[in-house]
């Protein structure tokens, strides 16, 4: 029995030290998994439009939408963008803002229109791009902001909201204001 018990050990043993050869060979392969994932990260493809660089992030095998994106043309920088929005806040005070693509859409035709604000994460941005050429056949400004939920936000809204512009008011307060960010959306035109 003893020696049953001697082969049955050594068996046991022999198992262990299997299990464990297993264990650290799974376990380099994971870590040569990552590294060959890190370097796919290193290397992504990047698309170029309007000599801007654009880095195409992939999580999880799946495409993320970039950041920056090249149809929302003219996009205000951080500043204007703050001066745009305190501006919609005053103007909603003043009911001399509309909200929306539809309302938008009818200011710009009536002609009532200073210029157009459009969020640029609009989700698809195909729902906004009408807007632009609309813009220039009533010769009217427009510029893309990066934030819809922002831009509801100044506009009196907690939803996001994809559009809106401010409108002419006779002896309107903000005209001084309106002017301003106008020449600043014109610069950023060309």
């Amino acid at each position: 029995m003893s020696l049953q018990n001697q082969t049955t050990n050594e068996k046991q043993l022999l198992q262990g030290e299997k299990i464990e050869i297993e264990d650290k060979e799974n376990e380099s392969q994971k870590q040569k998994e990552e590294e060959k994932e890190k370097e796919k990260k290193e290397t992504q493809p990047t698309v170029s439009n309007r000599s801007k660089t654009i880095e195409i992030k992939k999580i999880n095998n799946r495409v993320l939408k970039p950041i920056y994106e090249p149809r929302a043309f003219p996009k205000v920088k951080k500043q204007l963008m703050i001066q745009i929005l305190n501006l919609c806040k005053q103007a909603n005070n003043h009911k001399q803002v509309k909200k929306g693509a539809n309302e938008t859409m009818k200011a710009l035709n009536k002609g009532l229109s200073e210029f157009v604000i459009l969020a640029a994460d609009a989700n698809p941005l195909e729902i906004v791009l009408h807007l632009p050429l609309l813009c220039e056949d009533k010769n009217v400004l427009w510029c893309f902001v990066p934030n819809s939920i922002a831009l509801g936000r100044a506009c009196g809204f907690s939803r996001p909201i994809i559009a809106s512009t401010i409108i002419k008011l006779e002896g309107s307060e903000l005209k001084r204001q309106i002017d301003s960010i106008k020449k600043e959306i014109q610069a950023l035109m060309f």
